[in-house]
């Protein structure tokens, strides 16, 4: 595959289980921008599913308490990460500290 082919493609969002919570920060950060680089083709209501395809473990786990038929909404994806961050985003008096 040449290079032109490579640059292409969207590049693949790593899985996200929560064994780590300090990962997920930058994490997040790549599945917001993993999402916005999705084809166009793929409705924003399937980006819920998108996202479920990058969890594991107890962040995959963590997604039981939502019924599919959220996940397939619109805003599917953003109750995605409402629960994940919810769950492993630092506090913010946290994350001020760390950029101080």
């Amino acid at each position: 595959m040449s290079n032109a082919e490579k640059e292409g493609q969207t590049k693949s969002l790593d899985k996200f289980s929560g064994q780590d919570t300090s990962d997920y920060r930058r994490w997040r950060r790549r599945a917001e921008l993993y999402l916005a680089a999705l084809p166009t083709t793929i409705p924003e209501k399937k980006w819920g599913a998108k996202l479920m395809e990058h969890l594991s473990g107890e962040a995959e786990e963590l997604m039981d308490q939502l019924a599919i038929e959220d996940l397939l909404k619109d805003d599917g994806y953003k109750m995605v990460l409402n629960l994940l961050d919810e769950k492993y985003k630092e506090p913010t008096k946290d994350e001020l500290q760390r950029a101080l």
